[in-house]
């Protein structure tokens, strides 16, 4: 078992949360939570780290998102893909 760790800095109006989720992409299947960190923020601006840890597979591929939602419930969405070596 291997860890991932997700550097992040956001900023909006009215921050509430950071959510990073790792997921195991599967060839023709939905992909698999593996892992999920939360941090609640507030304010206009934040940044730190989440480490999510994986099944340590080497040459897999994992979906990483991180969701960033304000107390409006608005929510921001960005995914990365990695390969793990």
């Amino acid at each position: 078992m291997g860890t991932v760790t997700v550097d992040w800095a956001v900023s909006g109006s009215n921050l509430d949360s950071v959510k990073s989720e790792m997921f195991l992409v599967v060839d023709g299947e939905q992909d698999e939570l593996i892992d999920s960190v939360t941090s609640s923020v507030s304010g206009s601006d934040a940044s730190g780290t989440h480490d999510l840890r994986n099944r340590g597979g080497h040459g897999q591929t994992y979906k990483i998102t991180l969701t960033v939602t304000g107390t409006d419930n608005n929510t921001a969405t960005e995914n990365r893909s990695i390969t793990l070596n």
